[in-house]
């Protein structure tokens, strides 16, 4: 039993990883990208 945990602590180890490199706001992306004006006066 202890090799199924170990392996099922890898497992959401590796997940939680992998989900914080897909969050846009650990990227520095916060919520005002999807707010067309904000962007569009960012372009100027």
């Amino acid at each position: 039993m202890l090799l199924a945990d170990a392996a099922l602590r890898d497992v959401a180890e590796r997940r939680r990883r992998l989900e914080q490199l897909l969050d846009p706001y650990a990227l520095g992306v916060g919520p005002e990208i999807g707010d067309e004006e904000v962007m569009r006066r960012a372009r100027r």
